[in-house]
């Protein structure tokens, strides 16, 4: 049931930003447009789906329907510096911020020591991004597609195979 409630609010979400006519060629200035309604539609599925994981919805009216995020304490939400298999994010992605997680370890992190008989692996999510290429014929204008790409976004302690 909830797997099928994200799928159905993925579907929302991509229906609302990028409407049918995304066969066709934009200029730049549609192209920004309809970026900016794909980045804010994503961001309200997230912060959605973070909320109910662990935070407290809140309805924002004035900047856009969708909910704000209301952070719980720095220590229980730092899940990378807790973890027994601790990661970091790279911030480096330009122009869009694609966090990309770093496994800072080999092995776990067991009673303050690393641990080499398990091991720190990736965790993978994948995201729908848009990918945008110069129109055949028309350099001025652009095909902007609708693509996915796998980034590790956490890092987690396994059993060695």
């Amino acid at each position: 049931a909830v797997f099928q409630m994200l799928v159905l609010c993925i579907c929302g979400c991509l229906s609302f930003a990028w409407p049918s006519s995304a066969k066709r060629c934009f200029n730049q200035r549609q192209v920004d447009r309809r970026a900016a309604r794909f980045i804010m539609s994503i961001h309200c599925f997230r912060t959605a789906v973070s909320d109910s994981i662990h935070l407290q919805r809140h309805w924002d009216r004035q900047s856009f329907p969708c909910f704000k995020l209301h952070t719980a304490p720095v220590s229980s939400v730092q899940y990378n510096n807790r973890s027994l298999s601790p990661w970091r994010y790279r911030e480096d992605r330009i122009p869009s911020k694609i966090m990309v997680a770093e496994c800072l370890y080999e092995g776990c992190i067991i009673n303050k020591h690393e641990d080499m008989e398990y091991n720190s692996v990736p965790v993978l999510a994948t995201f729908t991004v848009l990918q945008k290429t110069v129109c055949p014929g028309n350099p001025q204008h652009y095909l902007v597609t609708v693509d996915s790409v796998t980034f590790p976004v956490a890092c987690t302690c396994v059993v060695p195979r």
